[in-house]
């Protein structure tokens, strides 16, 4: 996959993470979206035991609270911008969740096989809106591949309808 897509493939600067630009980046709302991510995937079954894969985590709006709730070594995040990985690796430290061993990965190809990981729980919020559709099925087909037997995988997307004139 190309990083130019979309601008989700502009790196951040070191100045821009320290000034948390990313958290704008990855569309703002940082608190409150990040809460109805947690919220949404703990009432639909996700227990701190399950694995979680979380596709286009970025710089872990989500993440944070996922991590806080997972037990150690049950969460692992994969992102096409390495500048956001960065920038989630220093929202981990600062909420103090380095024991609780997050594995993240920037990858661009949805490699999730190398995580050597079967998962119960997968999301992808806010990522399909932004990708070609064989990106998409790209996804979905190495998410097949990896999710254990019951798992569940959870995406959101907009519909934009095109009509011609």
């Amino acid at each position: 996959m190309s990083q130019t897509i979309n601008a989700y493939g502009k790196l951040l600067s070191k100045e821009d993470i320290d000034n948390k630009v990313h958290r704008e980046f990855i569309g703002g709302m940082w608190e409150e979206v990040g809460q109805l991510q947690f919220n949404f995937l703990k009432e639909n079954g996700l227990l701190p035991s399950h694995k979680l894969l979380d596709v286009g985590c970025g710089s872990l709006r989500g993440g944070v609270h996922y991590i806080k709730y997972l037990a150690p070594n049950n969460y692992y995040g994969l992102d096409i911008n390495s500048s956001l990985i960065e920038a989630g690796n220093i929202e981990v430290e600062t909420e103090n969740l380095l024991d609780k061993n997050p594995t993240l990965l920037v990858n661009n190809k949805f490699e999730f096989f190398r995580f050597e990981q079967q998962f119960d729980f997968a999301i992808a919020q806010s990522v399909f809106t932004h990708l070609p559709i064989n990106h998409i099925l790209r996804c979905l087909n190495e998410i097949n591949k990896v999710l254990k037997t019951g798992g569940v995988f959870f995406s959101t997307f907009f519909i934009n309808l095109f009509r011609a004139i």
